[in-house]
Formats: structure tokens, sequence, C-alpha cells
């Protein structure tokens, strides 16, 4: 492994936790995003009509739009 590489990882290892904890969070919260196209195939296979997947997936959209000000 070359040198800087084993700087690099001894730099990200020295990290406090609290980074660790935000940066996770955040994968997560990412990765949830992938729901969306995922489940307009699932509902879509499901036999719901073009209309029922928009709605569900537009109230979905409201959710996420308005939950910021909810939560406060």
């Amino acid at each position: 492994m070359p040198n800087f590489l084993k700087e690099l990882w001894a730099d990200i290892h020295q990290l406090p936790r609290v980074f660790w904890v935000i940066t996770g969070g955040q994968f997560i919260n990412r990765f949830g995003s992938f729901v969306f196209p995922f489940l307009a195939l699932f509902l879509s296979q499901r036999g719901f009509t073009f209309s029922t997947v928009t709605l569900v997936l537009g109230a979905m959209a409201v959710g996420q739009m308005l939950s910021p000000f909810v939560d406060g």
C-alpha cells in the first residue's frame, strides 16, 4: 500500500465519533431516497394504476417537503 494511503487511512481513523454518527445518519437518509423508484416499480407490478402510483409517490414527496416544518 502506498504511503499516502496509509497516512489517509490514519487520518480517517482519527476523526471523532460525532463525525461517524453524522456521516452514518446522512448515508441512511440518502439511501432512503432509493425507495421512490423501486416503490413505483413494485406498485405497478402489483397491478396498481399509473394514477394511483403517482398519487402515492406524490403523497410521499409532499410529506418529505412538509416534515422539516413539522419537526421543527
